[in-house]
């Protein structure tokens, strides 16, 4: 008998991508599988939309609470031996949940599983990433403390492990799925599929319109963990976050924004050549980093599409 498998959503007006998300999950090639989607007080006609699906689905509606407090319910209803947070807007391949239930299963001393992942757009097309490297495995808290490597929508958790570390800090958003994997991270070993099993939506560019909640979010998840942290890490993570501000900013053109952040993240980790460099090109101004930055984007879906041939991962 295959063990139950719980695929909690936590919906928030997203009626044109939801029933997309609750599709993927209803294709999957594993039986035993149930989807509980956690409406967080939308306005846009969500739940709805979510009705076709009848009893296929358990949908539960509350008030406006944010999406970790969203997923903490749907963990509270869960049933399942293993647990899968969905956002949303993203897909799965057939084959993810019969991948990772048996790469846990062939690994007890694993807590949770994470793949690789597309990028997609609105639309559902894929631009990115520009490569598809293997991530760590095993005992990874040191590495994953450095900065979140993990795809949200990828993982799927014991989830008793998941309850023991106390499920999903409500204080937190841009940065709660790191949290939740690092404390994971610290009960036991994390595995990893070098396979593309899920598609992530990159459309509504949060983290970029609230950078300064991001930045408080980065170190606050910092500082939770900071006892637990090997000596210098602290820095290299600030270092970390100091780059991925910078190119924040430089999505939303503001380049000055984006050299004072790459500052930032150097000061914290002096000589580090790839915050040097980055301030280096922010300096040359406007005209220049628009151009780069549209080189950039050609890179990526050329080199994505590249790999996926190379490689032979769906498209």
């Amino acid at each position: 008998m295959k063990p139950l498998v719980s695929v909690v959503i936590p919906s928030y007006n997203m009626a044109a991508f939801t029933p997309l998300t609750v599709e993927s999950v209803l294709a999957q090639d594993y039986p035993a599988v149930e989807v509980i989607v956690v409406d967080d007080g939308s306005s846009d006609g969500s739940v709805e939309a979510l009705r076709r699906f009848g009893g296929r689905i358990k949908v539960i509606e509350q008030k406006n609470a944010g999406a970790c407090a969203a997923r903490n319910r749907g963990l509270k209803e869960s049933r399942g031996e293993f647990i899968a947070f969905l956002d949303c807007d993203d897909l799965w391949e057939p084959s993810k949940l019969s991948e990772c239930v048996a790469a846990l299963r062939a690994r007890p001393e694993a807590v949770m599983v994470h793949s690789l992942a597309y990028w997609i757009d609105a639309a559902g097309k894929i631009f990115g990433p520009p490569s598809f490297k293997a991530k760590p495995s095993g005992r990874v808290f040191d590495a994953l403390s450095r900065g979140n490597f993990v795809v949200n929508s990828t993982p799927l958790s014991r989830t008793e492990a998941v309850r023991a570390a106390g499920g999903w800090d409500e204080a937190i958003f841009t940065t709660a799925d790191w949290d939740m994997w690092l404390r994971l991270a610290k009960s036991g070993e994390i595995a990893f599929i070098p396979r593309i099993l899920a598609r992530t939506r990159v459309a509504s560019y949060y983290n970029a319109r609230n950078i300064e909640k991001t930045k408080r979010e980065w170190i606050y998840v910092l500082d939770k963990h900071k006892a637990d942290l090997a000596p210098g890490v602290y820095e290299a993570s600030l270092g970390e976050m100091g780059f991925y501000l910078s190119r924040l900013h430089s999505a939303n053109d503001d380049f000055t924004g984006a050299r004072a952040a790459a500052a930032e993240g150097l000061r914290a980790v002096p000589g580090s050549r790839k915050l040097a460099f980055a301030g280096f090109l922010y300096g040359l101004g406007g005209p220049a980093n628009r151009l780069l930055n549209r080189l950039w984007h050609c890179y990526t879906i050329l080199s994505c599409r590249w790999n996926i041939l190379r490689m032979g991962f769906p498209r």
